[in-house]
């Protein structure tokens, strides 16, 4: 399990790095295939940890129940404390990126009288702006996103420097069909 955990890690490092590249308009299907990368170290990097908590699980009763619990709930507080922080991130840096394109005066169409720190809580007023005016301000929410994207290569990279502290037991044999094997070189010999 820790190579494919392993596996996950760098994948997750490549395919957040890789979604910086994205850009204001970018086709649909570019957009598509920058996220493939990412999407299967994300999905690789659940079970192998699940698998090395349940292979050290201790072998009293309720053991390998109590495992999965705690293994669950960590995630989902993982995911809850991380995707706010995520969040934060991003709307404070659009909220200063649109206050300083509110301060640099670049907007000067028709929407140029509506405050631009309200478009980060109501993106619809984005259509009031002419073309170039929204190409300024999408460009204004691609820089946040980037910022979420460089924080998501940053929890990758902690995703795999933990992957390496993983355990490296393996399964065990099934004794019976080990033995059995045993015996029939025994008999070939």
């Amino acid at each position: 399990m820790k190579p494919i955990s392993i596996i996950s890690g760098v994948l997750l490092c490549i395919g957040s790095g890789i979604l910086v590249l994205l850009r204001v308009e970018e086709s649909f299907s570019r957009r598509v295939g920058l996220l493939i990368i990412a999407g299967v170290g994300c999905g690789l990097v659940f079970q192998p940890a699940l698998m090395s908590a349940q292979m050290l699980a201790p072998v009293e009763e309720n053991g390998l129940i109590m495992t999965n619990s705690y293994v669950y709930f960590v995630q989902n507080i993982g995911v809850a404390l991380f995707s706010q922080l995520g969040q934060v991130i991003y709307t404070e840096t659009l909220k200063s990126n649109l206050a300083i394109i509110a301060k640099t005066g670049r907007i000067s169409g028709k929407g140029s009288s509506i405050d631009l720190i309200s478009l980060a809580d109501n993106t619809g007023l984005l259509a009031t702006f002419s073309e170039s005016d929204q190409l300024i301000i999408k460009s204004a929410f691609m820089k946040s996103l980037h910022n979420t994207f460089y924080f998501s290569v940053a929890l990758s990279a902690f995703a795999l420097l933990f992957s390496c502290f993983m355990s490296n037991v393996k399964f065990p044999v099934d004794m019976d069909n080990k033995e059995s094997v045993d015996d029939t070189e025994e008999k070939q010999c």
